[in-house]
């Protein structure tokens, strides 16, 4: 896969949104991508993620691993 970025507001809002793969190739998660994924229950965040922007993950209930 040639991601290496979920940019700024991506998934903002997207309220029926319950689960993500990321390739590993992810290195950057955008400001608010996943903000408001009120069931989005967790997410895999790969060692190759070096920033994750402002807010990524407000008002989501979600475990990183």
């Amino acid at each position: 896969s040639d991601i290496t970025e979920i940019g700024h507001y991506a998934f903002f809002g997207c309220k029926n949104l319950t689960s993500i793969v990321a390739p590993h190739t992810v290195t950057l998660i955008g400001d608010y991508a996943f903000k408001g994924c009120r069931r989005l229950p967790t997410i895999e965040i790969t060692y190759n993620v070096k920033k994750i922007g402002r807010g990524a993950f407000d008002n989501t209930i979600v475990t990183i691993i």
